[in-house]
């Protein structure tokens, strides 16, 4: 096929990742059934490509959201029988697992379901493969919506998840067949985590079965650090050291039986032993998405090396990248497709096949990829491993030549013979544990991973550039010219506020707090997100969204009482941020928040209103109370006070309550916001941090409606981080992440807060 056909197709598919909505369902099949015929006339062809990947997408997206519109904001409940999909995670403070719906209301049958049993651990739980009946109830899934954060309805949509939610009660109906790929998962996961606990066992787990509920926040880090994640996704890598294994063992084989040779050529012969072994790895891993991406690749690369007709090496990689895409259309949403494309990309473009020591081949190789790939890395992680290059060219090896066979010949003889593998993985997981400590060293080099925020469209396309130039042949004169060109991307300007001008920007952290109030004097943190299980608000969202914004310092850090929704995210923001003053209630080694002070700094003015300095830690009614106010604007900050506080702040200090911005105490509980209270404040907008749907029934209704009825516009985390912006001179903008950039998996906001 026409590779200009091949790349229309591809970027068609693509474009779904840009649409704010779906197109009508009947348009995408049109544009599917007609793109094809039209395809006749030579001068449509490419656009025909583009229409048919487009509508291929399109038509993929539409029942999964079909599912999403139809279940609404509101949990329901529901009933069913559903087959148990992976390995259910036990790490946090519920069993989280995925199942695939087998009977039950038409509206999810067929469908996978994301779910929380609490009060379950593995042991109770389902195992993978089992059938079971549930009650539980469910919603569409719903993520949190921040500057460089995590997408969770992305995801959702890529791996097709048409519903999330809690079990209320289950009943095991059959238990996984013991010859089940599942099964046998499950049992390798079992017996590399009898070893012990260790950094090695979790990376072998992560490497030989795709298993990575051991992998811990701190692990997480340590890889995203070393840009050395990409290993724990077993994808084209991995897939690709199988296949090699396969063609070894035949080499081996036709060298002690060269008689092979005649009834079959060697290229076939290796090739029936390869893909085998790839597709055994793939099983092992749970056939998870990059998994079976990788190995599609594989599978076009493998026929285009049999037959040997027209084989370019950049044709067979856009049959196979086109391939993934008519088996799974919604993989193009994803980072693994696009960095695992790029990555065999720029191998070919840029590392052509040379005489040479193998280990000048993979220097030449990760040097490379690391110049190349760092204005990908900066797009989908917001971040550039510096030390990326050096650990990658260690642990890759490391990881090909040792870890990943040991593993892989110790899952083979444990399925065979239990126990048959034991030595194996230990030694395995003792590989990987000196790489683990490898790689801690590297990641405490200074500037090891260096944050760039949400770069700009001129500073990826002048690191794009850059990279071109630096990995241009010999030849070409001034390729050191092409560092220059990265320095956009390395060195964002950080934000800077014109005088006269307050930002408050509530982040999107769930059952929590966190608000960032910045102006041209301070830079102030008030909370840092909530902290339950391996879920860190302030490591996974609050820091994230800080260097997306480009704030490049704070000065405070503001914690209002030390309960986990508020405080949780504390240690991670004090990593990024060191040099901030931490002020807080009820936080040992912090600066108490007493009731009277106040800071002058330039044009902006900080009050302390509460708690005063003869108060013992209540928790709640000890949150600290910061009022704000730079020329014109002010923003009141009251933690979760309720009534009791609020009422003596009304009796001693109502005139500081007067601001034009509030945070809703206490998350909108009834238990806050009086009428007085309200009434004295006076605030233009009101904003609630909230999860959706939580089980406190936050915001109370008539608390948004009493806020709504003194002249407030009441603003939610619920449509994603809300930002509202006062220049003097022009007033307050306002504008809400889920509605200022929609998406086609994008849930809108809520009908109650959406933007009017």
């Amino acid at each position: 096929m026409h590779a200009k056909l091949l790349l229309g197709f591809i970027l068609g598919t693509a474009s779904i990742a840009i649409w704010p909505e779906s197109p009508p369902d009947a348009l995408l099949l049109l544009g599917a059934i007609l793109s094809p015929l039209a395809a006749i006339r030579p001068s449509l062809r490419l656009t025909s490509a583009l229409v048919f990947g487009a509508s291929l997408a399109g038509l993929a997206a539409a029942p999964r959201i079909a599912v999403w519109d139809a279940l609404g904001e509101e949990r329901r409940e529901f009933f069913f029988d559903a087959t148990i999909m992976g390995l259910p995670d036990s790490s946090g403070p519920a069993l989280r697992f995925e199942a695939r719906v087998a009977e039950a209301d038409p509206l999810i049958r067929g469908g996978i379901v994301r779910l929380a049993w609490y009060g379950r651990n593995a042991e109770q739980g389902p195992r993978a493969g089992e059938r079971w009946r549930f009650q539980a109830r469910l919603a569409a899934p719903r993520g949190r919506v921040n500057p460089g954060g995590f997408d969770g309805e992305r995801l959702a949509l890529e791996r097709g998840i048409v519903a999330t939610g809690t079990v209320r009660s289950g009943e095991r109906l059959s238990p996984a067949a013991p010859r089940s790929i599942e099964a046998r998962r499950e049992r390798l996961a079992d017996a590399i985590a009898d070893l012990g606990p260790g950094s090695g066992g979790a990376l072998l787990r992560a490497l030989a079965v795709g298993d990575r509920r051991a992998l811990d926040e701190g692990l997480w880090e340590l890889l995203r650090a070393t840009g050395t994640s990409h290993l724990m996704a077993i994808s084209g890598l991995h897939i690709g050291l199988a296949a090699g294994l396969g063609a070894a063992l035949a080499g081996i084989i036709l060298r002690f039986s060269p008689g092979l040779a005649l009834i079959l050529p060697s290229r076939h012969f290796a090739l029936l032993l390869a893909l085998p072994a790839a597709a055994f790895y793939a099983a092992l891993a749970g056939f998870a998405v990059p998994t079976r991406r990788a190995l599609f690749m594989l599978l076009a690369a493998a026929i285009a090396l049999a037959v040997r007709r027209g084989f370019q090496p950049f044709r067979v990689l856009l049959l196979a990248a086109s391939l993934v895409l008519v088996l799974d259309p919604l993989a193009v949403i994803g980072a693994s497709f696009w960095l695992s494309v790029a990555g065999v990309a720029i191998l070919l473009a840029f590392v052509p096949p040379e005489e040479g020591p193998a280990g000048l081949r993979l220097a030449r190789a990760q040097a490379a990829l690391s110049l190349a790939m760092a204005p990908l890395a900066a797009i989908w992680f917001g971040a550039i491993p510096i030390a990326g290059f050096l650990a990658n060219l260690i642990a890759v090896p490391w990881v090909g030549a040792v870890s990943v066979p040991l593993g892989l010949l110790g899952a083979l003889g444990e399925l065979c013979v239990p126990g048959g593998g034991r030595w194996l993985f230990a030694v395995s997981g003792f590989s990987l544990e000196l790489l683990a400590r490898l790689l801690a060293f590297l990641a405490d080099l200074r500037f090891a991973l260096w944050p760039v925020g949400n770069p700009d469209a001129v500073a990826l396309g002048l690191a794009m550039l850059g990279s071109l130039i630096l990995l241009a042949p010999r030849g070409l004169p001034g390729r050191p010219l092409g560092l220059p060109l990265f320095l956009p991307l390395l060195f964002p300007p950080a934000e800077h506020l014109a005088p006269g001008t307050l930002a408050v920007r509530m982040f999107d952290v769930g059952q929590g707090t966190a608000v960032l109030v910045s102006t041209p004097d301070i830079v102030l943190l008030y909370d840092t997100g909530p902290r339950s299980g391996a879920f860190d608000a302030g490591e996974r969202i609050v820091v994230p969204a800080l260097r997306a914004l480009r704030i490049r310092r704070l000065d405070w850090i503001v914690v209002s009482h030390g309960d986990a929704d508020h405080a949780g995210g504390l240690e991670a923001v004090r990593r990024a941020y060191p040099e901030a003053r931490l002020f807080a209630s009820g936080i040992p080694g912090a600066e108490p928040c007493l009731a009277g002070q106040r800071f002058l700094q330039g044009s902006t003015a900080l009050l302390w209103l509460h708690p005063p300095a003869w108060m013992p830690d209540l928790r709640n009614e000890s949150s600290c109370v910061l009022r704000i106010e730079h020329k014109n604007a002010s923003v009141l900050l009251p933690g979760d006070i309720g009534l009791i506080v609020e009422g003596r702040l009304l009796r001693e200090r109502p005139g500081d309550l007067r601001a034009e911005v509030v945070l809703v105490p206490h998350h909108g509980s009834r238990r806050s916001s009086s009428p007085d209270f309200v009434k004295t404040v006076k605030a233009r907008h009101a904003l609630i941090s909230a999860a959706h749907g939580n089980p406190f029934g936050h915001p109370a209704p008539e608390v948004v409606k009493r806020w709504r009825q003194s002249g407030a516009t009441v603003h939610a985390t619920a449509c994603g981080m809300i930002e509202l912006v006062y220049r003097e001179g022009s007033g307050w903008e306002r504008r809400a992440a889920r509605a200022s950039n929609p998406r086609i998996w994008r849930r809108p906001c809520p009908s109650a807060f959406a933007p009017g």
